[in-house]
């Protein structure tokens, strides 16, 4: 058993996506097939706000689906919203499977400055690390690619388990697996998903990278959690 263990959210905690999120990814799939497009990002808002697993969290979800059984209902919201822009349907077929290469490519994806050197701080410290995200099936392959893999010591994502933060299960699952510590802290960027979530399930949560003021425990910095987890022992 671990006896000090951080939860961390991936995305927008740790790492991020630099071109952008689902809509860009359409936008880009489209431009490769029509350069002079006039349809932007946010002409697929619409169709973005619904579909993906995390917008139930409350409903479970099979576990270890395959990858193309994760990805068919996204891949239909993404034809869906190249349909609604005036595409015909097969070619929005294509283009939303292009559009979920481009956002998986794993030379897209950057870890934040403070990332590797928080947890490198805190590990000597003898914190141990768990990446518990809402995510997509590809998350383990972003993870290794940016040699983050060997400061973690636990891996949880939506995609493998079925439940989406900020369902308590996900948290269970997470402190079941990671031996139930005496002392565990949740750090997300999310305040519904990650504090919420984590505060609900009787986890410790600290809001990172965002001012929400509903969050009693925030910071910009991931260095800036070391002091507030050292200092709550």
């Amino acid at each position: 058993m671990n006896p000090k263990m951080i939860f961390w959210d991936f995305d927008g905690t740790l790492g991020y996506r630099r071109d952008g999120m689902w809509g860009a990814s359409m936008l880009e799939a489209l431009q490769k097939h029509d350069p002079d497009t006039k349809i932007t990002a946010p002409d697929f808002k619409p169709f973005l706000t619904t579909g993906f697993p995390w917008h139930q969290p409350n409903i479970s979800n099979p576990p270890n689906l395959s990858p193309s059984a994760w990805w068919a209902p996204i891949l239909n919201q993404f034809a869906r919203g190249y349909e609604h822009c005036g595409i015909e349907k097969e070619l929005a077929l294509a283009l939303a499977q292009t559009a979920r290469e481009i956002f998986i490519d794993l030379a897209r994806w950057s870890l934040f400055d403070d990332t590797i050197p928080a947890l490198t701080q805190l590990s000597q410290k003898g914190w141990k690390h768990a990446i518990v995200s809402n995510h997509i099936p590809e998350l383990k392959q972003i993870v290794q690619s940016l040699q983050l893999w060997e400061h973690i010591d636990g891996f949880i994502n939506s995609a493998e388990v079925g439940y989406e933060k900020p369902n308590p299960a996900i948290f269970n699952f997470a402190l079941q697996m990671s031996g139930h510590p005496p002392e565990v802290w949740m750090i997300g960027d999310n305040i519904e998903a990650d504090y919420f979530g984590a505060e609900a399930a009787g986890i410790r949560a600290i809001l990172v990278r965002s001012e929400d003021a509903r969050a009693s425990r925030r910071c910009q910095c991931l260095t800036e959690v070391i002091s507030w987890v050292e200092g709550a022992l």
